[in-house]
């Protein structure tokens, strides 16, 4: 059966019950600490992000460009610990930008780049500013091929159309949400979208993680399902 990886850009870490545990993962904290390699020597004032990723969720929400760094890092700390065990997804869909996990996933740019673009957009004047942090609406979908992955859809409005398209057109019979939490579900619930299609969380899916969600709260482990 043909799987695609789904990479959400929202809500997949706004808890610190889900941050908490997720530090716990080996490959997020390597991520992390590779990362922090590199906001060590581009920043005058480094976050550490693990300190970050650990704070309240008053402080984690007020700094929005490492927000959303953290959510990219803890995606591609993920997908490093499923590939260690699993082949290659057939396609990954994302964010149509720069900024987008997927890219380093692909080898498109590396961490370090990837940090960088997160961080800072270089000006008319090539000098460095802050960047806005906000990501596009469109997604695009990359597909695996004997010399990696190419994109194969560019553009798509919203993930239910992206879906239906992977489904129809590319045989596409498994969805997994890289996560952490089920967000696909949540947001596009539509059961004859998912009907004839198998829908997971990627930490679900690891035997070894059955703790992540076993250990926080009731509200918080529905999120996953």
């Amino acid at each position: 059966m043909k799987t695609a990886l789904v990479f959400a850009n929202q809500g997949t870490i706004d808890f610190s019950e889900v941050r908490s545990n997720v530090i716990r993962i080996p490959e997020v904290v390597a991520t992390l600490k590779e990362a922090q390699i590199c906001i060590d020597q581009i920043c005058p004032n480094p976050v550490d992000l693990i300190s970050f990723m650990s704070a309240d969720d008053t402080r984690f929400w007020s700094t929005e460009k490492f927000r959303k760094l953290c959510v990219g890092l803890v995606q591609i700390g993920l997908c490093r610990r499923y590939y260690k065990s699993k082949e290659p997804a057939d396609v990954l869909v994302c964010a149509e930008d720069v900024y987008s996990p997927v890219k380093v996933l692909t080898s498109t740019i590396s961490l370090k780049e990837y940090v960088e673009l997160c961080l800072f957009q270089q000006d008319s004047n090539e000098v460095f500013q802050l960047s806005s942090g906000v990501l596009p609406q469109k997604l695009e979908a990359y597909k695996l091929t004997d010399e990696g992955y190419k994109v194969l859809i560019e553009k798509q409005d919203d993930v239910e159309s992206m879906i239906v398209q992977l489904r129809e057109d590319h045989a596409i019979g498994r969805v997994i949400n890289v996560g952490p939490c089920n967000t696909l579900v949540s947001s596009y619930a539509d059961p004859v979208l998912f009907s004839d299609m198998q829908v997971e969380e990627l930490i679900n899916m690891d035997p070894m993680l059955t703790w992540f969600w076993d250990s926080m709260s009731r509200d918080l482990q529905g999120i996953a399902n």
